[in-house]
C-alpha cells in the first residue's frame, strides 16, 4: 500500500508505493484533482484534508474535482477505484473521517443538502448509499466516533452535543442531545472501552456515562483545557491547560457529582506513552512519571529526573525506553528511562540554532528527529540511537539546495524506515533511514511535490 500527498501547486492526490524501496517515479500515481475552495472569513472550520486512509490502510478516500468523495481499494498495491460516494452538486465537504474500526465513513457537507452523512463500508462497496443523519448540526465543532464504532458524537458549537447509536436498525435516526456544556472550542472523545463520552469546553471537563447518560461536570482549571485523554483501562481521565500548565486527573471509577480532581502539578510540557499507560510531565525542573494503569485513585508517581530546567517539549519513544527533552535554548537531551527512576546519564544532543519546534521518534525507536521553525533552517537533525550504550550518531539532513523555508512537519513511518521532512512552500524530502548513518547525510533525498505526507499503518 502507498502513501499519499497533497500537491502544493496542482492540489492533486497521489500515491507512492514504498514496499520495494525508494520510489523511482517521484510524481507518484495520480488519483484525482482536489478543488481549492476559499474559506469564508466568518467560518471557523479548517479545510477538509485532501485524502484520508482507513484505519487498516486498505482504502484511501479523497475529495475529487467535482466536490464529491472518491475511494480506492489498495490491498493489491495498485489503487482500484470503488464507486464514487456522491455529494450533491454544489455542496462542499467540510469534513470527513473513517470510524476507528473502519466500518463507517462520515462526511459533513454544506450547500443545498447541508448535513452529515454516513456510508456503511461493511456493505457492497460497488454501490454504497448515503445514510443522512437526522438533526445533524451546522455549524459543527468537534466530531468523535467511539472505538467500537457504535457511537458518533458531533458538537454543534452552541452548548449541545448530539449522540447517535449506530447499532440501531436506522443508524442515522434521531440522536440524543447532551446539553449544558460551556460554549467555545471543544475537545471530544470516548474512553477506550466506549463506556464514557468525554469533553472539554473552555476551562471545564464533562463526562457522560453511556449506560445511563448521566452527566458529570469537573471543574478545576483556570484556563482553557487543551489536552484531554483517558487511561488505557478507562478508569481515569487526564486534562491539562497549556496556559499556566495546570494538569488534573479525574477518577471515573468512583465518580461523584461534585468530584474533586487530583492536582498533578503545573507542567511546562506533557507526554503520554503510546499505550496510554504512562503520563510524563516536566514540572518545576523535574521530569515526573505517573502510572495510569492502576485501578483507581491517585496514580503512583516517581521522579525520573532532577534538575532539568527550561523544558519546552517532550517526546517518548514507542517502546517507552527513551525520553527526549528540548529546552528554550535549542538544547536537546536524550534520557534512558527503561529502569524508571534509575535513569541513565543524559546524552546531550545538538544544540540546535533555535528551540526545537518538532521532536519525534521513529516508530521502531531507533531514531530521534528534531527541527526548528526558523525559516533560515530548512533542515532536520537526526540521531541514530546506539545499541548497548553506544553514543548516538548525529546526522544533519540538509534539504535540496536553493530554497529557504521553515520545517512544517516531521513524519516518521511506523517501521522506522522513512522520514518525511516538509518545508513550507517547497515540498517534502523523503529520507530512507535504514541506510548507514555515516553516509545518510550524503544521500540526496527523494523530493515529493507534497505539502504534507501520511504513511499507511504498515509503512508501505
Amino acid at each position: 500500500m502507498p502513501a499519499f500527498e497533497t500537491g502544493i501547486v496542482t492540489r492533486t492526490v497521489r500515491l507512492w508505493p514504498l514496499a520495494n524501496g525508494v520510489p523511482q517515479d517521484t510524481a507518484g500515481i495520480f488519483l484525482t484533482s482536489t478543488p481549492i475552495r476559499p474559506i469564508a472569513e466568518s467560518s471557523d472550520q479548517p479545510p477538509a484534508p485532501a485524502a484520508i486512509f482507513s484505519p487498516d490502510g486498505q482504502i484511501v478516500a479523497a475529495l475529487d474535482e467535482l466536490g464529491g468523495i472518491a475511494a480506492w481499494r489498495l490491498s493489491s498495491g495498485v489503487p482500484v477505484p470503488l464507486s464514487e460516494i456522491a455529494i450533491e452538486e454544489g455542496d462542499e465537504v467540510l469534513a470527513y473521517a473513517f470510524s476507528p474500526g473502519g466500518r463507517w465513513l462520515l462526511a459533513i457537507t454544506d450547500g443545498e443538502r447541508a448535513g452529515a452523512f454516513l456510508w456503511d463500508l461493511a456493505t457492497d462497496l460497488s454501490s454504497v448509499a448515503a445514510i443522512p443523519l437526522e438533526n445533524a448540526p451546522l455549524p459543527f465543532g468537534a466530531v468523535a466516533f467511539s472505538p467500537d464504532d457504535r457511537w458518533l458524537a458531533i458538537d454543534d458549537q452552541d452548548q449541545t452535543t448530539w449522540l447517535w447509536d449506530l447499532r440501531e436498525p436506522a443508524p442515522g435516526g434521531k440522536p440524543r442531545p447532551l446539553q449544558g456544556h460551556l460554549q467555545g472550542d471543544v475537545l471530544l472523545g470516548f474512553t477506550p472501552d466506549a463506556t464514557w463520552l468525554t469533553m472539554a469546553a473552555a476551562n471545564t471537563v464533562y463526562a457522560w456515562r453511556l449506560s445511563d447518560f448521566l452527566a458529570y461536570t469537573f471543574r478545576g482549571h483556570e484556563a482553557p483545557v487543551t489536552t484531554l485523554a483517558s487511561s488505557p483501562d478507562s478508569r481515569q481521565l487526564f486534562s491539562a491547560s497549556r496556559q499556566g500548565g495546570t494538569t488534573r486527573l479525574w477518577d471515573l471509577a468512583d465518580v461523584q457529582p461534585a468530584a474533586s480532581p487530583y492536582h498533578l502539578g503545573d507542567a511546562s510540557a506533557v507526554a503520554l506513552s503510546a499505550d496510554g499507560r504512562w503520563l510524563i510531565a516536566a514540572i518545576d525542573g523535574r521530569i515526573v512519571r505517573w502510572d495510569l494503569a492502576q485501578d483507581a485513585g491517585l496514580p503512583p508517581s516517581e521522579t525520573l529526573l532532577e534538575r532539568v530546567p527550561g523544558v519546552k517539549a517532550l517526546a517518548l519513544s514507542t517502546d517507552g525506553r527513551w525520553l527526549a527533552t528540548s529546552g528554550d535554548r535549542g538544547d536537546v537531551t536524550l534520557w534512558s528511562i527503561a529502569d524508571g527512576a534509575d535513569a541513565g546519564q543524559p546524552v546531550e544532543l545538538g544544540p540546535l540554532p533555535a528551540p526545537a519546534a518538532h521532536l519525534t521518534f521513529s516508530g521502531d525507536a531507533h531514531w530521534l528527529a528534531a527541527a526548528t521553525d526558523d525559516s533560515r533552517q530548512e533542515r532536520a537533525w537526526l540521531w541514530k540511537i546506539g545499541a548497548d550504550g553506544a553514543p548516538p550518531t548525529e546526522v544533519v539532513l540538509e534539504g535540496l539546495p536553493g530554497r529557504e523555508g521553515s520545517v512544517t512537519s516531521l513524519v516518521a513511518s511506523r517501521d522506522g524506515r522513512w522520514l518525511g521532512v516538509s518545508v513550507d512552500g517547497y515540498g517534502t524530502d523523503l529520507w530512507r533511514l535504514d541506510a548507514d548513518p555515516a553516509t545518510l547525510a550524503a544521500v540526496e533525498p527523494v523530493f515529493l511535490a507534497a505539502e504534507r505526507v501520511v504513511f499507511t499503518p504498515d509503512s508501505s
